[in-house]
């Protein structure tokens, strides 16, 4: 029986290990990147480009074993064509018919046919859409891996038998004159990609959107924010006790702002370990649409590496930083708070507050590098406190929880308004909402390395996914719940205290 048992145990921490996939395993997008062509736009007289030409991808003579195409297409207003070619070859096409649906046919010269299709444009008159699609095509005869990824989902997939497939030199047609849209960065790869490499193309949209940084000293939430948090366990603790979050909304209910809590325990500047296939951070800042970002990192990298790791900690923190303004300019480093002397045999974790107050001091050298918001406590820490900050000298209580979260914004003195506890529990639910579509504890079925399970398929059309599209549902309910949260918060602010 201890055998069993044994053998069981070290089974489950195989297939943990094979759920975490270390970002740097990835080429990278240019590796195998074989063909690609830039837009099909065609010109008109009246300054209209939303309209498509057919437009030839120089390649060389290839045999495709397994392949990628990633390209995003723009459309305005309804199609009136039946069928409109987006992709064509010798052996794989993909087209539009009826204005909505995306249909895909592979064939092998062997004779082997693949054929999938799925929805994918609303076709209202006068209603823009914007997709990036991607088609994969990974040969396995033992499970479905190619398939049509649309907006960063795996959304139908299929088995295609083994063959390579030829394509001669400069014969892939991109874009069609009937197409009512155009067709903009099409690549063609050698190679199947992976997940966090369809949802980087995915961002890859031809302009940057613009914004600008306000002042790093007269911090305002913006009208539509969305505040992404980073961090470890302090940073999920702050989040999940929820005052900072209740305090921005009381304060700025009439711009609308969301936060979208990124944080996870054990991370740190050096080390975010994600599921297999999740992306890395500047993918989930994409994803989630951040306009701004809220870092609070120092402690477990003090108390890991102490005063010899600090030139390290500055550097990974500068590209860390570096990445996120690569997304938004308007960020906000926070200061490290201190650990608490314990009673033995809890060691006295406070003897390391002289190196953490170097921790911060490099904080905030990197914010003032980086023309962020530095969060930094003038009046200090070692003031009286009613109950303790921590448990163990590091995690925080409740209490503790709630001082760092007020102290972000630079304030202590939250005034406690009546019926502040029914926000704070909408607050909770949004935030269970929002981590069970984030850290679904599926992820394995949803994108990692089970998607091919018939429990993640459709029971009567194994072709199709449902899984992905189901958790998409949580989008509209968490938005329902950022709503009555906005209300709520409107309501409490023009009460006086």
């Amino acid at each position: 029986m201890r055998r069993r048992l044994v053998s069981f145990f070290f089974l489950c921490i195989t297939v943990l290990h094979a759920q975490v996939e270390r970002e740097d395993k990835s080429p990278g997008i240019e590796v195998g990147l074989v063909g690609q062509l830039d837009h099909t736009n065609r010109q008109h007289d009246d300054g209209d480009v939303l309209k498509s030409f057919a437009r030839v991808m120089q390649t060389e003579d290839l045999s495709l074993k397994h392949f990628s195409v990633s390209f995003q297409l723009f459309t305005e207003g309804s199609q009136i064509h039946d069928v409109v070619s987006l992709i064509q070859a010798e052996h794989f096409k993909l087209e539009l018919e009826g204005g909505k649906n995306l249909q895909l046919q592979l064939t092998t010269p062997s004779g082997g046919e693949l054929k999938l299709s799925t929805p994918l444009l609303a076709n209202v008159p006068s209603k823009p859409e914007m997709h990036h699609i991607a088609l994969r095509a990974q040969r396995d005869t033992r499970q479905s891996l190619t398939g049509l990824w649309i907006d960063g989902i795996e959304v139908v997939t299929g088995q295609l038998i083994p063959g390579a497939i030829p394509l001669k030199k400069n014969s892939l047609v991109v874009g069609d004159e009937a197409l009512r849209g155009v067709i903009v960065q099409a690549r063609l790869y050698d190679r199947a990609l992976t997940r966090p490499e369809i949802l980087e193309l995915g961002q890859k949209h031809p302009e940057k959107p613009k914004a600008s940084p306000k002042g790093m000293y007269d911090f305002e939430v913006q009208k539509d924010e969305i505040i992404a948090v980073l961090g470890g366990t302090e940073a999920v603790a702050v989040m999940e006790e929820g005052s900072l979050e209740s305090l921005i909304m009381q304060r700025y209910a009439a711009q609308h702002p969301k936060m979208r809590t990124l944080a996870w325990e054990t991370d740190t500047v050096f080390r975010q370990d994600r599921p297999m296939n999740f992306g890395d951070l500047r993918q989930q800042l994409q994803r989630t649409e951040a306009t701004c970002v809220i870092l609070m990192f120092g402690r477990q990298e003090c108390l890991e590496r102490g005063a010899d790791g600090l030139p390290e900690f500055r550097a990974a923190l500068d590209r860390m930083v570096k990445t996120c303004a690569s997304i938004t300019p308007r960020l906000v480093l926070v200061e490290a708070a201190p650990f608490e002397k314990k009673t033995e045999p809890l060691p006295d974790l406070s003897l390391l507050n002289p190196i953490l107050a170097q921790y911060n001091e490099a904080i905030g050298e990197v914010a003032e590098a980086n023309a962020a918001y530095f969060v930094v406590t003038k009046e200090g820490w070692n003031h009286f406190r009613p109950q303790p900050m921590t448990q163990d000298g590091i995690n925080l209580t409740q209490a503790g929880s709630r001082e760092l979260g007020l102290r972000i914004l630079t304030t202590a003195n939250l005034p406690e308004r009546e019926g502040a506890e029914e926000l704070a529990t909408l607050i909770k639910e949004k935030n269970r909402l929002w981590h069970d579509y984030w850290r679904p504890s599926n992820w394995a079925f949803l994108f990692g390395d089970r998607t091919a399970q018939p429990s993640s398929r459709d029971h009567l059309d194994p072709s199709k996914r449902w899984f992905p599209a189901e958790l998409e549902n949580y989008r509209a309910l968490i938005d329902m719940k950022e709503q009555e949260i906005w209300k709520k918060a409107e309501a409490l602010r023009r009460k006086v205290p």
